[in-house]
């Protein structure tokens, strides 16, 4: 092995561990996928989706990472890894990617 094949095998060692990085979490596929399936691409009918979602999981059992959405106080509360956390609706508008 050369020398310039010894450094191309080391450039491509430290470029694979740079790649690493974040991966979307529950929240923001679960956005995407909802957007995706939206008629009227607006934040609104997000919302209004969102809190649907929720309703129907609490009435049929089936697993929704969204427990409850607060509109008065703009917030959404989702199960990440078996944690409640919260994410504003600015941070679910940045998802995704719509305006109001």
């Amino acid at each position: 092995m050369t020398d310039d094949e010894a450094r191309l095998i080391e450039i491509g060692r430290k470029f694979r561990e740079q790649q690493r990085g974040r991966r979307p979490g529950v929240l923001s596929c679960y956005v995407r996928e909802l957007v995706a399936g939206l008629e009227e691409r607006t934040f609104d009918a997000l919302v209004l989706e969102l809190e649907f979602k929720c309703h129907a999981s609490r009435l049929t059992g089936q697993p929704c990472p969204v427990v409850e959405v607060r509109r008065d106080f703009e917030f959404v509360r989702y199960v990440e890894k078996g944690t409640e956390k919260e994410a504003s609706f600015k941070r679910i508008r940045n998802i995704a990617q719509l305006r109001k």
